[in-house]
């Protein structure tokens, strides 16, 4: 994941409107077209309302999927929990949130869980 985007996005018919987004993929496309070779091959569009976003996208969720994005190599949720100096138990309620908002992916590997990026971009749109 190359950023992590928050877009707020408004336009004449209205924020967050039908018409808005559409347009908004539209771009996203286009710049695909024009310009192949900075586009990733694969995005991740996660539409949350203005008042679910603050409650999904926490200073620590943010700096959860900053460390599963500068290190992919983590491997257990206790390593992420240790590198990010905070209490296994937080750290697991926050992935658990954001494995089910469509932010990352919970992988079994033994006992063990391991958080992983679900998309190379992640664009949050609200």
């Amino acid at each position: 994941m190359d950023e992590i985007k928050r877009e707020e996005k408004r336009t004449d018919e209205g924020e967050g409107s039908q018409s808005s987004r559409f347009t908004d993929l539209r771009n996203l496309v286009n710049e695909a077209i024009e310009n192949p070779e900075s586009t990733p091959d694969r995005y991740s569009v996660v539409e949350l309302s203005p008042e679910l976003n603050c409650k999904v996208m926490t200073n620590r969720r943010t700096q959860l999927l900053r460390e599963l994005k500068d290190d992919p190599d983590i491997d257990s949720i206790t390593q992420l929990a240790e590198k990010v100096g905070r209490r296994l138990d937080a750290v697991s309620r926050d992935l658990k949130i954001l494995e089910n908002h469509g932010f990352i992916d919970l992988e079994k590997k033994g006992r063990e869980k391991v958080p992983k990026l679900i998309s190379d971009q992640l664009i949050v749109s609200f």
